[in-house]
C-alpha cells in the first residue's frame, strides 16, 4: 500500500483557540503593523534634507530629528509588545501553524502497483 498525505485547501477548519490568544494575537499584529510604521518613518525622515545649520550649536532638537526619535521609542515599545504578546499567548503562531496543517491533512491510501515502481 503506498500512503499520500494531503492538505486540501477548499475545505479547510481553522483550529480553536482561546479569546486570550486571539485578544494576544490582535495585539501583535497590531504591534508589528506599529514597527513597520514606525521603521517607515525613520527612513522618511532620514532622507530629509538637513537644514542649514548656524555656526553655532543648537541646544534644540529640529524637527526632523524629534520625529526620529519618537518614531524610534515606538518603535522599540512596539517591539517589546510584540515579544510580550507572542511569549504570553498559549498558542503562538508556529504551534497554531503545525495544528492548522495535522487538522487539515487528509491520509489517501492506494493499494501497491508495481507496475508503477521505478526501480
Amino acid at each position: 500500500y503506498n500512503r499520500h498525505r494531503q492538505i486540501k485547501l477548499n475545505q479547510c477548519r481553522i483550529p480553536s483557540c482561546s479569546r486570550k490568544d486571539k485578544i494576544l494575537r490582535l495585539v501583535f499584529f497590531s504591534s508589528i503593523l506599529m514597527i513597520i510604521g514606525s521603521f517607515s518613518l525613520i527612513v522618511h525622515f532620514s532622507k530629509q534634507p538637513l537644514p542649514s545649520m548656524p555656526t553655532h550649536l543648537q541646544d534644540d532638537l529640529t524637527e526632523r530629528e524629534a520625529l526620529t526619535l519618537c518614531c524610534g521609542v515606538f518603535l522599540f515599545i512596539a517591539f517589546f509588545i510584540a515579544m510580550y504578546a507572542e511569549g504570553t499567548a498559549e498558542l503562538t503562531l508556529p504551534k497554531f501553524f503545525l495544528k492548522f496543517v495535522h487538522l487539515n491533512q487528509n491520509w489517501t491510501i492506494e493499494e501497491y502497483n508495481e507496475s508503477d515502481d521505478r526501480e
